[in-house]
């Protein structure tokens, strides 16, 4: 609880992980200048995330790729984060929040994502180089047919990446892509 770090440089991977760590808490800590801030991977179950803050303003101390990421892992939360200050300038998109999977036929449900305040997500590729910025991306996969994950009461502001025709390369608030049973309500998204 109440760790403050930044790498020594942005090349630096993670800011905090658990892994397969079961009933815990990541509380009131501030992340900047690493690749990801925080990431629940390998069923790191009955697990909070609140109140820290992550990002930066200054270029040299943003986040890379990703604020914060729950991979494969039930029974979470992820709440009253300020999420603040991601850029990422090519190669794979940036995201505030990403749900996903590690490995295929892994769990990802029963969660709640609520009253976060994600903003200043960016991906400044162009050409070749233009990914996507998303506030939150939910990328389970096809399998799960009922994840009984809730998304509500998160604001999601100023998200932007130079984009395509497709839409998995552009600026989007909430992105689901794979998965069912998300229940996405009373959230606030401009992207400017």
């Amino acid at each position: 609880k109440k760790i403050v770090g930044a790498a020594l440089s942005s090349a630096a991977v993670y800011g905090i992980v658990f892994s397969g760590y079961t009933y815990g808490k990541i509380l009131n800590n501030e992340i900047k200048r690493t690749v990801l801030g925080i990431q629940l991977q390998s069923l790191s179950n009955f697990t909070e995330i609140e109140g820290n803050h992550i990002g930066a303003t200054a270029d040299a101390d943003k986040i890379q790729n990703i604020g914060i990421a729950v991979l494969s892992t039930t029974n979470f939360e992820v709440k009253n984060n300020f999420i603040s200050g991601l850029l990422r300038t090519a190669t794979s998109s940036t995201a505030g929040i990403v749900l996903g999977i590690a490995v295929t036929g892994d769990p990802l449900n029963d969660g709640n994502i609520n009253n976060n305040l994600i903003k200043d997500i960016k991906h400044t590729g162009t050409g070749l180089s233009a990914y996507a910025a998303y506030g939150i991306r939910l990328s389970g996969n096809t399998a799960i047919t009922n994840s009984n994950i809730r998304v509500f009461n998160n604001v999601i502001t100023d998200i932007w990446a130079d984009g395509d025709a497709g839409v998995s390369f552009n600026p989007v608030g909430i992105y689901a892509n794979q998965g069912a049973g998300y229940q996405i309500y009373y959230n606030s998204i401009n992207l400017y």
